[in-house]
């Protein structure tokens, strides 16, 4: 019976990421027909080859009404035909999962009129996608020989997609040749797979599309462990370093912070910016780069010029207000000095002026000028 449930358990089986949207008709017609083959009715009723009983009937009475029996030549063939009432069944069926399979309105809109068979609605699909155009044939093959290569999606994916455009092709009567499909794979791998590209254009003897596609996921699986063994590796390594590595103390400052590496380039990657010169005068920081963790004479950051420069000015600028500013005290304490004892001689008298200081300071600071006072005067009545 046409009408069994088993239709329905068929529709579930459809995979649903191979819906028609109107650019992936050969996997569409693929999944499609696969999906229903277990009922050869279903099938044959889909491309018009099984037809009613009463169409039979009709076909032949045609044929005898209008040829003469004594020129009639031998008959044709009869198709495959189911009664009325089963094929009926048949053609709701396929409307439905035509119309559930589709997922373009726009081809939906298109197709699927009113009052056209399921078979026409398949011939209409079938004539606009399957037909031999340039355009979307040159956008096929340019899908194949320009295709992606992104490697951090599996390499079955950047496969699929070649391999998609070739079903595509072959299902509008423009097959690609015998090798495109293995060769636009080939040249389209990405360059960090040169290794096994090369080794694919030199191997001996042709390569079918399974050679290839095992290759290349073998190759994937055995770089991807790899990859992983490395990151292991320089994290165990970066782990052992931290645990070896002891905070520095230094009297009266704070601990040091942990140690941060710093490239040649001053790379983004450290968390901590560069402070060239150590504005701000850290002591626990470089006193180049301005990072914690080393000082100026471990340091590998390159300083940019102008930088440099500017650094390097500063820093001697800074050094000749410093020795000014010296010289200008110390001529102002020796002027005072020499001024409160002209006739004493400058070396007694910075002598007898220590000894006095210290003597103040002992006795306290408010008898201060008194000691300074009474050594002073005893000092010039000597």
């Amino acid at each position: 019976m046409a009408s069994s449930p088993s239709f329905f358990h068929m529709l579930g089986l459809f995979d649903k990421a191979n819906a028609f949207s109107g650019h992936n008709w050969a996997s569409f017609k693929t999944e499609f027909i696969m999906t229903f083959q277990s009922d050869p009715d279903f099938i044959g009723v889909l491309n018009g080859t099984t037809v009613r009983s009463s169409d039979i009937l009709s076909s032949a009475v045609a044929s005898a009404s209008v040829i003469p029996p004594s020129s009639a030549s031998a008959p044709a063939p009869t198709p495959p035909s189911i009664p009325d009432r089963a094929w009926q069944q048949y053609n709701a069926n396929i409307l439905t999962a035509l119309y559930r399979c589709i997922a373009s309105n726009l081809v939906r809109q298109r197709h699927i009129k009113a009052g056209f068979t399921g078979a026409q609605v398949w011939a209409s699909l079938r004539a606009e996608y399957e037909r031999d155009a340039r355009a979307p044939r040159i956008s096929l093959k340019r899908r194949m020989m320009h295709a992606i290569h992104d490697i951090a999606q599996p390499v079955d994916v950047f496969i699929g997609e070649i391999v998609s455009a070739a079903e595509q092709l072959t299902a509008m009567n423009a097959a690609p040749g015998k090798h495109d499909i293995v060769d636009c794979i080939i040249i389209n791998l990405h360059k960090d797979w040169h290794v096994v590209q090369t080794q694919l254009m030199t191997r001996p003897g042709d390569l079918t599309l399974d050679d290839v596609r095992l290759t290349l996921v073998d190759w994937e699986s055995q770089h991807s462990v790899l990859q992983g063994k490395s990151a292991d590796a320089a994290a165990d390594s970066e782990d052992a370093h931290a645990g070896r590595a002891k905070p520095h103390k230094s009297r009266g400052r704070s601990q040091r912070k942990p140690h941060r590496e710093s490239d040649s380039e001053g790379s983004a990657s450290d968390s901590e910016p560069i402070n060239w010169g150590n504005i701000g005068g850290d002591d626990d920081a470089c006193w180049r780069c301005g990072r914690h963790g080393h000082r100026s004479r471990d340091c590998i950051v390159d300083m940019p010029p102008d930088i440099k420069k500017r650094i390097l000015s500063d820093a001697r600028e800074r050094g000749q207000r410093r020795r000014k500013a010296m010289h200008s005290n110390h001529h102002h304490h020796h002027h005072r000095r020499r001024s409160r004892s002209p006739s004493c001689d400058s070396d007694d008298y910075y002598s007898a002026d220590a000894e006095d200081w210290h003597a103040g300071f002992a006795s306290g600071p408010h008898d201060y000028g008194r000691h300074v006072s009474a050594a002073v005067r005893a000092r010039v009545i000597q």
